[in-house]
């Protein structure tokens, strides 16, 4: 017979099941390598609990251009949107559980990521580990560990492959 451990708190027994509840992963996608395997590992994840993928681009925010006009956004969007449905239809994984979100980036992407894990009602956040050098390696760290400060839910970070 097989029993999931329990953990008593404040008087209440509760599962580890109900504990560890991965029906909704949030996974941005950067179409770096390192965010495609990222993408892969979380997808066989939610397949093997039974979850969804929720594949979430931010797009820098056009407002910082010189010579801004609202058409900008609209394309960047469009492109991005176009990205990852193309990501999706190569991936080559069961398409119905996966979902995707473009968010236009105001103040900070890693806050945007943290936002969409919110409105997602998020279990889990999968981000790549950054394999780059120099001032992108800073960046990018800088954005998970933002990330990892904030988040509403658990974020689990993937080396790459």
């Amino acid at each position: 017979m097989n029993h999931a451990p329990a953990i008593e708190s404040n008087g209440t027994t509760t599962t580890l099941e109900e504990i560890i509840r991965l029906k909704t992963i949030l996974v941005p996608i950067d179409f770096s390598a390192q965010s495609k395997f990222a993408f892969r590992y979380a997808a066989h994840l939610a397949e093997s609990v039974d979850g969804r993928i929720i594949l979430l681009h931010v797009v820098q925010s056009p407002f910082s251009y010189r010579g801004y006009e609202p058409e900008v956004e609209e394309e960047l969007t469009r492109q991005a949107q176009h990205n990852l449905d193309q990501m999706c239809l190569t991936a080559a994984i069961k398409l119905e559980n996966i979902e995707t979100m473009v968010r236009l980036e105001v103040e900070s992407i890693s806050k945007e990521i943290v936002l969409a894990a919110r409105d997602v009602e998020a279990d889990l956040i999968v981000v790549p580990a950054s394999h780059r050098s120099g001032f992108t390696r800073a960046l990018v760290t800088s954005t998970a560990d933002s990330i990892s400060h904030h988040a509403p839910c658990p974020v689990l970070t993937i080396p790459a492959a």
